[in-house]
């Protein structure tokens, strides 16, 4: 998880911890939130077979981009200049999908 901060004209980037990929999120959704997170698939589909079903799906179709395309960034400004220390990438995770849940666009997959 990352966020950009911009304080005084600079910009921090707020990560922790190192590469998550999205079937490491779902792994992490999957074993925090119960119920909530049933429908998180944690099966991860080869590329091409993705790239196949984008020339048919428009939503697929912009993925294609990301496929196979590694990022990675560090927080290092923001913990040197602002003294910031990142809570654990686990921890920030399942913390926003509890708010999705409780707030947001997944409000109606709450549990019980």
């Amino acid at each position: 998880m990352s966020t950009v901060l911009v304080t005084g004209g600079s910009g921090f980037i707020a990560v922790s911890g190192g590469l998550m990929s999205m079937l490491d999120i779902a792994r992490v959704l999957r074993s925090h939130l119960g119920d909530a997170a049933k429908k998180v698939p944690t099966r991860e589909l080869p590329s091409w077979l993705i790239r196949l079903v984008a020339r048919f799906n428009p939503t697929l179709r912009s993925m294609v981009p990301l496929l196979d395309n590694t990022r990675s960034a560090t927080s290092a400004k923001a913990q040197r200049v602002l003294g910031w220390k990142p809570r654990p990438r686990e921890d920030a995770i399942v913390a926003s999908a509890e708010s999705l849940v409780r707030f947001g666009p997944l409000a109606g997959m709450r549990e019980g």
